[in-house]
């Protein structure tokens, strides 16, 4: 996904080694971050909670949202329960995050050779809107 790229330096190394991977209209798909859902819907606390005869899951993701860099550092905590011996084992991990306005993709997208296409909702095939969280683009290469 390309919102886990949060420095300047990744997000131009993403596009250009793509570039370079590419051939003269070779087609470009990735995904990101929308910026106008992400900030309309927010970051928020979540538990997810998952279960089959022998184990229960319980994953806590708490995000840390810095709006000024447009990232969102997401706190993972995952318990592991061994239903049989009660055993738990626990996980945790940070996920870096950073989300996009399309204006801002087309213009890296242009810097980098591809000609813009279109993007949906990763989830619905839908035109991106205020409740897109996960946005799709296609691109083409142009030289």
């Amino acid at each position: 996904m390309f919102s886990y790229h949060t420095k300047k330096k990744e997000i131009n190394l993403f596009f250009k080694n793509l570039s370079n991977s590419l051939n003269h209209k070779g087609i470009l798909i990735f995904d990101f971050w929308f910026k106008p859902a992400v900030l309309s819907i927010k970051p928020e606390k979540k538990i997810k909670i998952v279960e089959n005869r022998k184990y229960k899951i319980i994953r806590r993701v708490t995000p840390q949202w810095n709006k000024k860099s447009d990232i969102v550092i997401s706190n993972y905590h995952v318990q592991l329960i061994n239903k049989k011996n009660k055993k738990k084992t626990i996980f945790k991990e940070k996920h870096k995050t950073r989300f996009f306005s399309l204006h801002d993709v087309k213009q890296k997208l242009q810097e980098f050779g591809f000609k813009y296409k279109f993007s949906f909702d990763i989830l619905s095939n839908m035109p991106v809107s205020r409740k897109t969280w996960g946005a799709t683009v296609i691109a083409v290469k142009q030289n």
